[in-house]
Parts: structure tokens; sequence; C-alpha cells
């Protein structure tokens, strides 16, 4: 489940950037140190930007403890392989 919201997320993300890059392609004028690009509510899943916040937050949550197992699998295993002991 998680690998699918990544995978849109991260996909819808690249289209909006991807847009943003065409509005400032589209435009001739440079000024420096002025922003290009005016992001909008336009560019995400039915105008509502606030819809890609709780995603990330879901995924990351659900995410966290199999990287935590595997930090913590990691390094009783190198502490079994290399001898090493946490514990005094």
């Amino acid at each position: 489940m998680c690998l699918q919201i990544v995978l849109v997320l991260g996909t819808k993300l690249e289209v909006v950037v991807a847009e943003m890059a065409l509005e400032i392609h589209d435009q001739s004028s440079v000024i420096k140190g002025a922003p290009l690009v005016r992001p909008n509510n336009s560019l995400f899943w039915f105008s509502h930007p606030k819809y890609v916040l709780p995603l990330i937050h879901y995924t990351l949550f659900m995410v966290c403890p199999c990287i935590y197992i595997y930090i913590y699998i990691c390094i009783i295993l190198s502490n079994h392989v290399f001898g090493y002991c946490l514990e005094t």
C-alpha cells in the first residue's frame, strides 16, 4: 500500500514541477532575484494541495517502523559478526 502511495505522490509532484517549469519556459522576461513561478492550487488534485501532506504523513508513519527494525537488525548483525557488544 505504501509503495503505491509513494509512486502516486511522486508522479503527481513530478507533474507539478514539470508544469511549473513549462510556465517558466513560456515566460520571456527574466528578472534577477524575482521568483518566476507562481504555484497555485490548480496544479494539485481537486485543486486542494492539502490532500498531499496527509498522504505523505501516512506513508512515513507506515514505513518508519520498518526502517527502525531494519537498522536495529543491521546493528545487531554487525555486532555479532564483528564481535562488538553494546552492553557494558
